[in-house]
């Protein structure tokens, strides 16, 4: 019996989030890292903590508090299609916004 790694798997996972979100310039970069994440702002950081909350093995519901504070407009507008596509992908989505 062989045995297949996963690692490959959840690299892909991974790597999908982090272009869907946008993050790809700091795909290999440690947050708040002041040498490879200069230039990282506000709305990339909260983008890169939604990312995070997106590993989780495949929630079924997503509960969101304000997931647009502090993000541009442009940043918001994406966030939103990435909610709505993970909605059409059969995610449940919560979110609370003022």
């Amino acid at each position: 019996m062989s045995y297949v790694s996963p690692l490959p798997r959840a690299t892909q996972f991974v790597d999908d989030i982090i272009r869907e979100l946008g993050l790809t310039d700091y795909s290999n970069a440690y947050v708040r890292d002041s040498v490879l994440c200069k230039g990282c702002s506000g709305g990339e950081l909260r983008r890169v903590s939604f990312g995070i909350r997106l590993l989780a093995p495949n929630p079924s519901v997503l509960f969101l508090d304000e997931p647009t504070t502090g993000l541009d407009v442009t940043s918001i507008f994406d966030l939103v299609k990435t909610l709505k596509s993970l909605a059409q992908k059969g995610r449940t989505v919560i979110m609370t916004l003022h």
